[in-house]
């Protein structure tokens, strides 16, 4: 996307103001942008321009026929130069230096007046407005000029001029015939259109004529700015025109929404910032805030953050008493439920007395007697002793 910066946009820095460099009395030329220029009035003066981009071309005026030159040169290096003499052709929104195929990055534009040629009874030179290009476009004015690929044109009606001294970066399409038509989708959150001769018949953004504020015929026809929209919901959106004959479309300009602020956690995204009075009319949806004052939030509800953060601690604990139980449960589930009772001769009166097998008699219970008193005579003898 490309950005305009005009001449006297703050973010062009001129040295030794007021006495290095001026406006030109009175108001500007119509054909100039904003119809303003800056005019050198010394030697060796300077001007800069901070940008972020990949190529940036110079505009401005040459009058007077007189000798002149300026120096540019990117972050310190010299870029090339831009001189004319009295044989030169003078004229408005003419391109004063190139510079493309940069990376895309912070750069430095510096523009220096030449000191052998600068006459000055005869100044020359005037510089205009920069156009950048780059891929960072937020809170910037962006430029869309007619000669953009971004615009549709009707297929019949239309022709290109690529000379015009009336016309930002020297073109435009002008329209012969009526009912010819222009389509344009961009994004942004307000826009307007600059031509010359009579208003278009019909123009819509998103379908609504009443976002469109056409200028009136009463206006006077030096006014090349054919409209302004009304504040559109950030987003894309698409402007629909419809021309008459010997209307002239030069450019559009874009306003574009700021970044969106930081999403580190505040009072807003957690709830704590007051909420709308009873009876507050509610803004559409997606339409911008107002940002007239400061807005301001209750104070943190601190006995209520200090009572959750104790209940917080005292279900941890329970918690852990819980799992501290259950583990001593599973602990005596493990273990026998109950175990038999030590052994002792008295119990068992045979414990300690064994007999061998030889003599084929076995141990009985004083009170047992249906067990033999001897072992059958074939059973083989046996070096074991059994047990009752």
């Amino acid at each position: 996307m490309n950005v305009l910066v005009d001449d006297n946009n703050p973010l062009v820095q001129y040295s030794n103001y007021s006495r290095g460099w001026r406006l030109p009395s009175g108001s500007g030329q119509p054909q100039e942008f904003n119809r303003t220029t800056h005019e050198p009035l010394s030697p060796d003066e300077s001007a800069t321009l901070a940008f972020n981009g990949t190529s940036i071309t110079v505009f401005g005026t040459v009058a007077n026929k007189g000798k002149a030159r300026m120096n540019f040169s990117i972050d310190g290096r010299p870029s090339g130069s831009f001189e004319v003499d009295e044989g030169s052709a003078q004229g408005h929104n003419m391109r004063f230096w190139n510079a493309s195929d940069l990376k895309d990055t912070l750069h430095n534009l510096s523009i220096i007046v030449d000191h052998d040629s600068l006459i000055r009874t005869s100044r020359t030179l005037f510089l205009d407005y920069f156009v950048y290009t780059t891929t960072s476009t937020a809170g910037k004015l962006v430029l869309i000029d007619d000669s953009d690929t971004a615009l549709r044109y009707s297929k019949s009606g239309w022709h290109s001029q690529n000379d015009s001294d009336s016309s930002l970066e020297r073109t435009q399409h002008f329209s012969d015939k009526g009912g010819s038509w222009v389509c344009l989708s961009f994004e942004g959150t307000q826009i307007s259109l600059f031509g010359t001769g009579p208003t278009p018949s019909f123009a819509t953004i998103d379908g609504s004529s009443s976002l469109v504020n056409l200028r009136s015929r009463d206006d006077p026809p030096s006014d090349k700015q054919f409209f302004q929209s009304s504040t559109l919901s950030p987003g894309n959106h698409t402007l629909n025109i419809t021309v008459g004959p010997q209307t002239a479309i030069d450019y559009f300009l874009v306003t574009t929404e700021s970044d969106p602020p930081s999403t580190s956690l505040s009072s807003s995204s957690i709830g704590l910032t007051d909420p709308a009075p009873t009876g507050a009319s509610k803004l559409p949806a997606g339409a911008p805030q107002a940002t007239g004052g400061l807005k301001t939030s209750k104070p943190l509800p601190i006995a209520a953050i200090v009572g959750g953060a104790v209940g917080g601690l005292a279900l941890l604990l329970l918690v852990l008493v819980a799992v501290l139980m259950w583990r001593r449960r599973a602990r005596r589930a493990d273990q026998p439920a109950f175990e038999y009772p030590a052994t002792s001769e008295s119990y068992y009166p045979w414990a300690n007395k064994r007999v061998s097998v030889t003599s084929l008699t076995t141990l009985t219970e004083e009170n047992e007697g249906q067990r033999p008193k001897n072992f059958e005579k074939e059973r083989p003898p046996s070096r074991y002793i059994y047990y009752e």
